[in-house]
């Protein structure tokens, strides 16, 4: 059975691979592909020592989660993927090392321009900040039930996995950065942190200035997603008495000083915001 479910799964990786450049017509069927899958996922739930014989088989496979996200993360389907690892990873305890060592394989890897040799080998950068967003989704479920103080670790994940999702390269269009695919459930996570750890407010500030894109690379949509994301999270933090050193103080004063500074009208409007916030006073 462990088998057979593997298999039915790398068929709908061809079925959705093989589908994409045809008509529209084959929505109704991937669509029904995709009801069987969760069906059986369902089922399965009832059936503990058999899900974890099944989830085992498929989490030890390098690239069968990421490939599973990458495909199938579309908004729609993305809910129910994130509920089935979620559903899974609260009712069998040992398979949360599997998932979690998936996940942060998938977040490492999620931000490399070159990705023919990792856990996301044969997605295009938009499937592969798609398998991220699904990632980041339940990341953000396990964060908020981590124990106080944050293990190596679970800091770890926050330095290491989380906060370098901001350097996702490249952009959708001239006004939509790559990083906007994976910014609603990145920033949800920062803050998960933040409520969970409020000692990690300033690393994380720093972490977001640190990612800043170069001028020269003319990705100023980044820009402005990511002065977007400061307003919020410095306001996010002064709502719960948080503050930061002198030193993170003055690394977001100078980085708001080069924003309104800037030639580029939308940076400086963006950075214009964000010294009018509540959060920057």
């Amino acid at each position: 059975f462990t088998e057979a479910f593997k298999v039915f799964i790398k068929e709908m990786l061809v079925f959705e691979d093989t589908s994409r450049d045809e008509d529209a017509g084959n929505d109704e069927e991937e669509s029904e592909i995709m009801s069987c899958a969760y069906k059986f996922a369902l089922q399965c739930r009832k059936f503990e020592e058999f899900t974890e014989a099944v989830f085992r088989n498929v989490f030890n496979d390098e690239n069968m989660l990421g490939l599973f996200f990458g495909r199938f993360g579309k908004v729609g389907e993305g809910v129910f993927l994130q509920k089935i690892v979620q559903d899974i990873y609260q009712l069998l305890p040992n398979l949360r090392p599997l998932i979690r060592s998936d996940l942060g394989s998938l977040l490492t890897n999620a931000n490399k321009i070159s990705f023919a040799t990792n856990i996301l080998s044969g997605l295009s950068p938009r499937e592969k900040a798609r398998a991220a967003h699904v990632a980041l989704r339940l990341t953000t479920t396990i964060i908020k039930g981590f124990k106080l103080p944050l293990s190596p670790q679970n800091q770890k994940l926050l330095i290491d996995r989380v906060l370098p999702l901001h350097g996702i390269p490249g952009k959708l269009s001239h006004l939509k950065p790559l990083l906007q695919v994976i910014h609603k459930p990145l920033v949800a996570a920062l803050r998960a942190f933040i409520e969970k750890a409020p000692g990690v407010f300033g690393k994380i500030i720093r972490g977001v200035l640190s990612s800043w894109p170069k001028r020269s690379s003319g990705n100023t949509p980044k820009e402005v997603l990511l002065l977007t994301e400061l307003t919020s999270l410095l306001e996010f933090g002064k709502q719960r008495g948080l503050k930061l050193t002198k030193l993170e103080a003055g690394m977001v004063a100078a980085r708001l000083t080069a924003c309104v500074s800037c030639q580029n009208s939308m940076v400086a409007e963006a950075g214009l915001r964000l010294f009018r916030s509540d959060g920057a006073r």
